[in-house]
């Protein structure tokens, strides 16, 4: 009788919880607006494709998504300033926020979509983005005070932004790395993820990216985003990228239904010895001469390294509990099938995984076959021991080999002049798309200082050859400089001069 009360208790305080829950809210920023029309182009207006893009993709979620909360910053041809699309988004209590944009170059031959997420990059093509969809700013009076001094135009304004950390920026790349990948479904150029300051990103409190839907300056591309087609497409991409995101955001933060399905197994069928391990003089002689049950019912540990600790590793998450799961255990004999089957701890929890692999197209093969067991799986990553996200996981996957881009390749005890062409946060990968440019001028190498890997290219060993080479990649770098190296050692340009010349 009193096991019936707990059970029906267990089940009853899961539906408050369940009822309770804080509903998942969706906030959608169509850019500009109203007096400001955004980048501008020969048959139509930034304004419009963003607008038509946002309401389309809330159309989606409303109607495929009815737990999910829908905000716009905007429904209609309105302008909102800048401060007020992220005080929409907070006041919201929002748990994503997309910002839809269309982007514009001097350059009609520029095409392809790319995902910003919040951070502080020396890119000047990322900067000239930034300071274009910050600029909106300027035609609010007393900007100056709402804003407090910053100057979107200023290359020493985004100083303030230095030492700029966002707690969600996992979170952020992820969903920006399901949108790139969405756009490459339907042959979309692939400008790739990037960052940089933009004002409504670093003022929202939650997961947010802004995207840029292509060039309305390049006439095929203005074409393709003023049709229906277009926009249904691109909004599509938006869609299928939330729904994944979204998905995986229940996995992470609603794991209530995977416990009550292993808290309700009859608690009789488990051996008492696990509840009273080191209770008896006898269990612990038993444990002395090697009892075999004590072994087994121990899964290995997730972090266990058969590989390299710094290889990536992907894990499918099949089932969580409070308690260590003997392997007698229905759902770890189902897991059984897809070995290795380990487990980590996580916030108390231990945590279930099965289907170790190390690329993330194989990781996605092995998930859906273990759905069809575990419908509810997900896909964890591991670098060694340490947990990461997805997206992480896949950026360091198709990082460049250390050893082809590394400046110790340079011959010891000579000074060599290097293009210093742009600069990150975290490693670039080789796709991305100022390395893909880089790479016309090699060797591509980098250094890091201060934080930052700070990217290269070309290298001599004389000055004047150097600045030959600066006029060359200035042609698609604008802000490259000259560097100098001793040793590998990064030193003025003035010493290596003088250290030449002597």
């Amino acid at each position: 009788m009193k096991l019936k009360i707990s059970i029906l208790s267990i089940f009853y305080l899961l539906f408050v919880l369940t009822i309770s829950a804080k509903q998942f809210t969706v906030v959608l920023d169509a850019g500009h607006g109203g007096k400001d029309p955004g980048a501008v182009g020969k048959k139509g207006q930034e304004k419009t494709i963003n607008l038509n893009v946002a309401l389309t993709v809330g159309k989606m979620i409303t109607d495929k998504h009815p737990d999910v909360k829908v905000v716009y910053t905007r429904q209609t041809d309105k302008y909102v300033t800048l401060q007020e699309r992220p005080n929409i988004a907070n006041n919201a209590d929002g748990d994503l926020f997309i910002s839809i944009h269309t982007n514009a170059s001097e350059s009609t031959k520029a095409y392809g979509a790319e995902t910003f997420t919040l951070g502080l990059s020396k890119s000047q093509a990322n900067f000239e983005v930034a300071k274009r969809e910050n600029s909106v700013l300027l035609l609010e009076e007393g900007n100056k005070e709402t804003y407090q001094g910053f100057d979107p135009t200023s290359p020493d304004s985004y100083i303030m932004f230095e030492f700029m950390q966002s707690k969600y920026i996992d979170q952020s790349v992820e969903i920006a790395y399901y949108i790139q990948k969405e756009f490459v479904e339907i042959k979309r150029l692939d400008r790739g993820v990037r960052q940089a300051i933009f004002w409504v990103l670093h003022q929202v409190k939650m997961p947010s990216i802004l995207v840029e839907l292509g060039f309305i300056t390049n006439p095929a591309e203005e074409t393709f985003l003023l049709s229906d087609e277009g926009q249904n497409k691109m909004a599509t991409c938006i869609y299928s990228a939330f729904e994944k995101y979204k998905h995986e955001y229940d996995k992470r933060t609603i794991t209530t239904p995977q416990i009550v399905e292993t808290k309700t197994e009859k608690p009789e069928q488990q051996p008492q010895s696990t509840e009273k391990p080191k209770t008896t003089t006898k269990e612990k002689k038993e444990k002395s001469k090697g009892k075999e049950n004590d072994k087994t019912t121990k899964p290995t540990p997730a972090a266990k390294p058969e590989t390299p600790s710094s290889a990536v590793t992907y894990k499918i998450q099949v089932f969580s509990s409070r308690t260590l799961i003997p392997k007698n255990n229905s759902d770890y004999r189902k897991a059984e099938k897809y070995q290795p089957i380990s487990h980590y701890s996580e916030n108390g929890w231990y945590k279930y995984t099965c289907g170790d692999t190390h690329t993330y197209a194989d990781a996605e093969t092995r998930l859906k076959e273990v759905r069809q067991i575990f419908k509810d799986a997900v896909l964890v990553a591991f670098e060694g021991d340490k947990k990461i996200s997805i997206a992480e996981a896949k950026n360091k996957e198709s990082q460049p080999k250390q050893e082809t881009i590394k400046p110790e390749e340079t011959p010891q005890n000579n000074i060599t002049f290097r293009i210093q062409v742009f600069s990150s946060r975290n490693e670039v990968p080789k796709d991305n798309y100022d390395m893909r440019r880089a790479q016309k001028y090699q060797p591509v190498t980098y250094y890091t200082e201060n934080g930052w890997y700070k990217y290269t290219c070309t290298e001599t060993s004389s000055y004047s050859e150097a600045k030959e080479n600066l006029k060359k990649v200035q042609e698609t770098f604008k802000d490259a400089v000259i560097v100098a190296f001793k040793d590998n050692k990064k030193i003025s340009i003035n010493e290596a001069i003088e250290k030449k010349i002597k």
